[in-house]
């Protein structure tokens, strides 16, 4: 996953908010962000601070949709490029484990190889999220520690090393 933070914004071009449907009778979809970066991979951002009923299916369909709607119908499938989406959300999604950042793919199941890659999900828990300051390793875990201690942009200019000017062309 790229340095979440720092590379989406600072490689991206920014596209609308909405994925407005092409076709009448699909839904409106309403993400945080959606951006693309300097390879042409769609990254779609979400936030939920609480579940709500059919949460796990809204995600699937939001990237689905930025999938196919890439191109127009008859273009080539050749120029589809990757999407990956990121869900940040103050719950526990997943039960099942106690790693607050996890991905999920497509794979085959008996060899566990990846052959369908055009989609991918992230998932941060930021309950499950428990580091010190000492403990952050990556840029991921310095967003999350942001996110939870509730820092200034002074403070995440002194953590990151990135100056005070890019975190506030970052966050503009």
């Amino acid at each position: 996953m790229p340095a979440f933070l720092y590379d989406v914004h600072h490689n991206s071009i920014n596209f609308p908010s909405c994925q407005a449907p092409k076709i009448s009778t699909l839904k409106d979809s309403y993400l945080d962000v959606k951006c693309r970066d300097h390879r042409g991979v769609e990254f779609v951002v979400e936030m939920q601070v609480q579940y709500a009923e059919g949460f796990g299916k809204r995600i699937q369909y939001n990237a689905c949709k930025a999938y196919v709607g890439q191109i127009p119908a008859g273009e080539d499938y050749p120029k589809l490029n990757q999407v990956i989406a990121i869900t940040i959300v103050d719950f526990t999604m997943f039960r099942e484990f106690e790693h607050y950042l996890s991905c999920h793919e497509f794979r085959e199941t008996i060899s566990n190889n990846r052959y369908l890659d055009e989609i991918r999900h992230y998932f941060i828990e930021l309950p499950k999220f428990n580091k010190t300051e000492a403990e952050l390793e990556s840029t991921i875990d310095q967003w999350c520690y942001f996110q939870q201690k509730g820092f200034g942009k002074e403070q995440m200019a002194e953590m990151t090393g990135i100056s005070l000017e890019e975190i506030e062309r970052l966050l503009a």
